[in-house]
């Protein structure tokens, strides 16, 4: 998703059927009402992981 303060998608199990996950960089309000409820008929699920960074070795 294109929207500044999600830090990455995936795909998820919500009460036993997929859904899909949006991780979030922080707990704002207004981020969260971007985020829809339902994305082809799947649910979507938030969750606030804070920044995410790839690990260099």
């Amino acid at each position: 998703m294109a929207i500044d303060g999600v830090v990455g998608v995936g795909i998820g199990e919500c009460r036993g059927k997929p859904c899909i996950k949006v991780y979030l960089e922080n707990d704002s309000e207004e981020l969260k009402r971007q985020i829809p409820s339902q994305l082809g008929g799947f649910k979507v699920d938030t969750e606030v992981t804070g920044p995410i960074e790839a690990l260099l070795r």
